[in-house]
Protein backbone atom coordinates (compact mmCIF):
# COMPACT_ATOMS: atom_id res chain seq x y z
CA UNK A 1 0.00 0.00 0.00
CA UNK A 2 3.25 2.26 0.94
CA UNK A 3 4.62 1.78 -2.41
CA UNK A 4 1.41 2.57 -4.49
CA UNK A 5 1.04 5.61 -3.00
CA UNK A 6 4.86 6.40 -3.39
CA UNK A 7 4.60 5.58 -7.03
CA UNK A 8 0.88 7.99 -7.42
CA UNK A 9 2.88 10.68 -5.71
CA UNK A 10 5.77 10.48 -7.92
CA UNK A 11 3.57 10.75 -11.52
CA UNK A 12 1.77 14.02 -9.42
CA UNK A 13 5.44 15.40 -8.98
CA UNK A 14 6.29 14.84 -12.74
CA UNK A 15 3.23 16.32 -13.66
CA UNK A 16 3.44 19.10 -11.40
CA UNK A 17 7.10 19.78 -12.57
CA UNK A 18 6.16 19.64 -16.31
CA UNK A 19 3.49 22.25 -15.66
CA UNK A 20 5.85 24.74 -14.06
CA UNK A 21 9.08 23.89 -16.04
CA UNK A 22 7.16 24.94 -19.17
CA UNK A 23 5.99 28.16 -17.79
CA UNK A 24 2.38 27.25 -18.81
CA UNK A 25 -0.86 26.80 -16.95
CA UNK A 26 -1.18 23.15 -18.14
CA UNK A 27 -0.89 20.35 -16.32
CA UNK A 28 0.21 17.12 -18.24
CA UNK A 29 -0.74 13.52 -16.47
CA UNK A 30 0.48 10.80 -18.97
CA UNK A 31 -1.05 7.52 -19.72
CA UNK A 32 0.89 4.07 -18.89
CA UNK A 33 3.96 4.10 -21.14
CA UNK A 34 4.35 7.67 -21.79
CA UNK A 35 6.25 10.01 -20.30
CA UNK A 36 5.43 14.00 -20.02
CA UNK A 37 8.00 14.70 -23.43
CA UNK A 38 5.64 13.19 -25.50
CA UNK A 39 2.96 15.82 -24.63
CA UNK A 40 5.14 18.80 -25.64
CA UNK A 41 3.98 18.80 -29.07
CA UNK A 42 0.61 18.51 -28.44
CA UNK A 43 1.12 21.41 -25.61
CA UNK A 44 2.98 23.89 -27.94
CA UNK A 45 -0.50 23.99 -29.96
CA UNK A 46 -2.84 24.80 -27.19
CA UNK A 47 -0.30 27.38 -25.76
CA UNK A 48 -0.75 29.03 -29.29
CA UNK A 49 -3.94 29.12 -29.58
CA UNK A 50 -4.77 30.27 -25.84
CA UNK A 51 -2.16 33.33 -27.26
CA UNK A 52 -1.33 34.19 -23.45
CA UNK A 53 -5.61 34.39 -22.71
CA UNK A 54 -5.25 31.96 -20.07
CA UNK A 55 -3.81 33.96 -16.75
CA UNK A 56 -4.34 33.10 -12.97
CA UNK A 57 -5.82 29.88 -14.17
CA UNK A 58 -5.03 26.36 -14.59
CA UNK A 59 -5.81 23.56 -16.86
CA UNK A 60 -5.06 19.99 -16.74
CA UNK A 61 -5.26 17.21 -19.02
CA UNK A 62 -5.17 13.25 -18.46
CA UNK A 63 -4.32 11.05 -20.92
CA UNK A 64 -5.65 7.34 -20.72
CA UNK A 65 -6.99 5.43 -17.81
CA UNK A 66 -3.95 6.36 -16.18
CA UNK A 67 -3.73 9.54 -16.59
CA UNK A 68 -7.68 10.09 -15.17
CA UNK A 69 -6.91 8.28 -11.87
CA UNK A 70 -3.47 10.30 -11.36
CA UNK A 71 -5.33 13.59 -11.86
CA UNK A 72 -8.42 12.49 -9.94
CA UNK A 73 -6.09 11.93 -7.65
CA UNK A 74 -4.27 15.44 -7.70
CA UNK A 75 -7.64 16.94 -7.59
CA UNK A 76 -9.02 15.57 -4.85
CA UNK A 77 -5.54 16.36 -3.09
CA UNK A 78 -6.02 20.20 -4.07
CA UNK A 79 -9.61 21.40 -5.34
CA UNK A 80 -8.31 24.67 -6.18
CA UNK A 81 -6.45 23.49 -8.84
CA UNK A 82 -7.61 22.41 -12.76
CA UNK A 83 -9.49 25.80 -12.35
CA UNK A 84 -10.17 26.32 -16.02
CA UNK A 85 -11.14 22.36 -16.51
CA UNK A 86 -10.18 19.10 -16.77
CA UNK A 87 -9.55 17.73 -20.19
CA UNK A 88 -9.38 13.68 -20.76
CA UNK A 89 -8.01 12.81 -23.18
CA UNK A 90 -8.73 8.62 -24.76
CA UNK A 91 -10.47 7.70 -21.26
CA UNK A 92 -13.83 8.43 -19.58
CA UNK A 93 -15.46 7.98 -16.48
CA UNK A 94 -17.70 4.82 -15.92
CA UNK A 95 -19.23 5.22 -12.28
CA UNK A 96 -20.26 8.06 -10.46
CA UNK A 97 -17.35 7.78 -7.92
CA UNK A 98 -15.07 8.41 -10.77
CA UNK A 99 -15.59 12.11 -10.92
CA UNK A 100 -16.87 12.29 -7.27
CA UNK A 101 -15.68 15.66 -5.63
CA UNK A 102 -15.12 17.18 -9.22
CA UNK A 103 -16.34 20.73 -9.26
CA UNK A 104 -13.80 22.00 -12.27
CA UNK A 105 -15.24 21.65 -16.23
CA UNK A 106 -15.16 18.66 -17.78
CA UNK A 107 -13.95 18.12 -21.04
CA UNK A 108 -13.70 14.57 -22.61
CA UNK A 109 -12.01 13.91 -25.97
CA UNK A 110 -12.04 10.68 -28.16
CA UNK A 111 -10.94 9.08 -31.25
CA UNK A 112 -13.01 7.33 -33.31
CA UNK A 113 -10.31 4.75 -34.12
CA UNK A 114 -9.05 4.84 -30.26
CA UNK A 115 -7.87 1.05 -29.73
CA UNK A 116 -7.93 1.26 -26.16
CA UNK A 117 -10.90 3.54 -24.84
CA UNK A 118 -14.17 1.43 -26.32
CA UNK A 119 -16.74 3.58 -28.49
CA UNK A 120 -19.47 1.98 -25.99
CA UNK A 121 -17.88 3.29 -22.74
CA UNK A 122 -17.35 6.95 -24.23
CA UNK A 123 -20.90 6.67 -25.60
CA UNK A 124 -22.04 5.80 -22.43
CA UNK A 125 -20.46 7.98 -20.54
CA UNK A 126 -21.70 11.08 -22.18
CA UNK A 127 -25.41 9.48 -22.12
CA UNK A 128 -25.08 9.52 -17.98
CA UNK A 129 -22.51 12.53 -17.09
CA UNK A 130 -23.21 14.96 -20.29
CA UNK A 131 -24.44 18.19 -19.21
CA UNK A 132 -23.35 22.16 -19.73
CA UNK A 133 -20.54 21.37 -17.60
CA UNK A 134 -19.52 18.48 -18.77
CA UNK A 135 -18.72 18.04 -22.42
CA UNK A 136 -18.09 15.31 -24.97
CA UNK A 137 -16.61 15.29 -28.08
CA UNK A 138 -14.87 13.15 -30.95
CA UNK A 139 -12.12 13.46 -32.89
CA UNK A 140 -12.69 11.80 -36.22
CA UNK A 141 -9.51 10.04 -37.59
CA UNK A 142 -7.95 10.14 -34.77
CA UNK A 143 -6.56 7.13 -32.04
CA UNK A 144 -5.40 6.66 -28.68
CA UNK A 145 -2.11 8.01 -29.83
CA UNK A 146 -2.83 10.95 -31.43
CA UNK A 147 -2.96 12.77 -28.05
CA UNK A 148 0.67 12.64 -27.74
CA UNK A 149 3.58 12.12 -30.04
CA UNK A 150 6.72 10.04 -30.70
CA UNK A 151 6.81 5.87 -30.83
CA UNK A 152 3.21 4.20 -30.02
CA UNK A 153 3.60 2.21 -26.68
CA UNK A 154 0.21 0.51 -26.68
CA UNK A 155 0.16 -1.98 -29.38
CA UNK A 156 -3.60 -2.82 -29.17
CA UNK A 157 -4.27 1.00 -30.60
CA UNK A 158 -5.17 1.75 -33.61
CA UNK A 159 -3.93 3.00 -36.97
CA UNK A 160 -5.19 7.12 -37.52
CA UNK A 161 -6.34 8.23 -39.83
CA UNK A 162 -5.14 11.75 -39.63
CA UNK A 163 -0.88 12.78 -38.77
CA UNK A 164 -0.30 14.51 -35.20
CA UNK A 165 -0.39 17.98 -36.67
CA UNK A 166 -4.13 17.59 -37.46
CA UNK A 167 -4.83 15.55 -34.48
CA UNK A 168 -3.12 18.10 -32.09
CA UNK A 169 -4.85 21.61 -34.12
CA UNK A 170 -8.36 20.24 -33.89
CA UNK A 171 -8.09 19.42 -30.53
CA UNK A 172 -6.31 22.85 -29.91
CA UNK A 173 -9.38 24.66 -31.42
CA UNK A 174 -12.31 22.24 -29.27
CA UNK A 175 -10.17 22.89 -26.15
CA UNK A 176 -9.75 26.88 -26.62
CA UNK A 177 -13.57 26.84 -27.42
CA UNK A 178 -14.73 25.23 -24.14
CA UNK A 179 -12.18 27.35 -21.86
CA UNK A 180 -12.88 30.16 -23.75
CA UNK A 181 -16.92 30.38 -25.10
CA UNK A 182 -18.96 32.13 -22.50
CA UNK A 183 -21.37 29.54 -23.23
CA UNK A 184 -20.90 26.02 -22.84
CA UNK A 185 -24.68 24.67 -23.59
CA UNK A 186 -25.49 23.53 -26.72
CA UNK A 187 -23.25 26.11 -28.94
CA UNK A 188 -20.05 25.17 -27.13
CA UNK A 189 -17.69 26.19 -30.80
CA UNK A 190 -20.12 29.52 -31.10
CA UNK A 191 -16.49 30.14 -33.83
CA UNK A 192 -16.88 29.71 -37.38
CA UNK A 193 -14.05 27.12 -37.27
CA UNK A 194 -14.72 24.08 -40.08
CA UNK A 195 -12.19 21.68 -38.47
CA UNK A 196 -13.65 21.95 -34.94
CA UNK A 197 -16.98 21.70 -36.30
CA UNK A 198 -16.01 18.40 -38.20
CA UNK A 199 -14.38 17.19 -35.02
CA UNK A 200 -16.52 17.80 -32.25
CA UNK A 201 -20.24 16.00 -31.77
CA UNK A 202 -20.01 17.51 -28.21
CA UNK A 203 -23.57 19.03 -29.39
CA UNK A 204 -25.21 15.90 -30.22
CA UNK A 205 -27.79 14.52 -28.27
CA UNK A 206 -27.16 10.89 -29.96
CA UNK A 207 -24.92 9.44 -32.12
CA UNK A 208 -25.16 8.63 -36.24
CA UNK A 209 -25.66 4.60 -36.57
CA UNK A 210 -23.52 5.03 -39.44
CA UNK A 211 -20.61 6.72 -38.68
CA UNK A 212 -20.39 4.20 -35.59
CA UNK A 213 -20.57 1.33 -37.95
CA UNK A 214 -17.96 2.95 -40.36
CA UNK A 215 -15.42 3.61 -37.71
CA UNK A 216 -16.03 0.21 -36.05
CA UNK A 217 -15.92 -1.49 -39.85
CA UNK A 218 -12.11 0.42 -40.54
CA UNK A 219 -10.78 -0.98 -37.04
CA UNK A 220 -12.10 -4.32 -38.73
CA UNK A 221 -10.21 -3.72 -42.16
CA UNK A 222 -7.13 -2.72 -39.90
CA UNK A 223 -6.89 -5.72 -37.59
CA UNK A 224 -6.89 -7.83 -40.88
CA UNK A 225 -4.46 -6.09 -42.43
CA UNK A 226 -2.00 -7.52 -39.97
CA UNK A 227 -2.87 -10.81 -41.47
CA UNK A 228 -2.27 -10.45 -45.23
CA UNK A 229 -1.51 -14.28 -45.68
CA UNK A 230 -4.69 -15.48 -43.83
CA UNK A 231 -5.87 -17.97 -45.46
CA UNK A 232 -9.99 -18.21 -44.12
CA UNK A 233 -11.99 -20.65 -44.79
CA UNK A 234 -14.70 -20.81 -47.58
CA UNK A 235 -18.59 -20.69 -46.43
CA UNK A 236 -19.95 -23.80 -47.91
CA UNK A 237 -22.94 -23.00 -50.63
CA UNK A 238 -25.77 -25.08 -49.69
CA UNK A 239 -28.17 -25.96 -51.86
CA UNK A 240 -31.32 -27.30 -51.88
CA UNK A 241 -32.18 -30.59 -54.44
CA UNK A 242 -34.69 -29.10 -57.00
CA UNK A 243 -38.04 -29.78 -56.43
CA UNK A 244 -39.90 -32.90 -57.78
CA UNK A 245 -43.42 -34.33 -57.41
CA UNK A 246 -44.05 -36.40 -54.70
CA UNK A 247 -44.08 -40.38 -55.85
CA UNK A 248 -47.50 -41.85 -55.89
CA UNK A 249 -49.28 -44.07 -52.87
CA UNK A 250 -48.55 -47.73 -53.51
CA UNK A 251 -51.34 -49.36 -54.31
CA UNK A 252 -51.03 -51.77 -50.84
CA UNK A 253 -51.23 -48.98 -48.61
CA UNK A 254 -54.52 -47.72 -50.45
Amino acid sequence: MLNKFLLVGVCLCAALCYGSASGTKTVFFPEEGYDLSMYEPLNKVIMTSFGGKLQDSEICFAHGKKGFVDGMAAYRSNPERCTAGLVLLGAAPGKSQDLQGLEAPLLVLAGDLDGILRFSSFAAAKHKFGSTKRRFAIIQGASHHSFASGDKPLALDLRPDIGHSKAHSTIAAVVNDFVFSSDKGDTMLKKNRSVGRQACRANHSRFEVGRLWGAWHRRLQFRFSYQPNLQLPEVPRLRLAPWTSPSPIPNALK
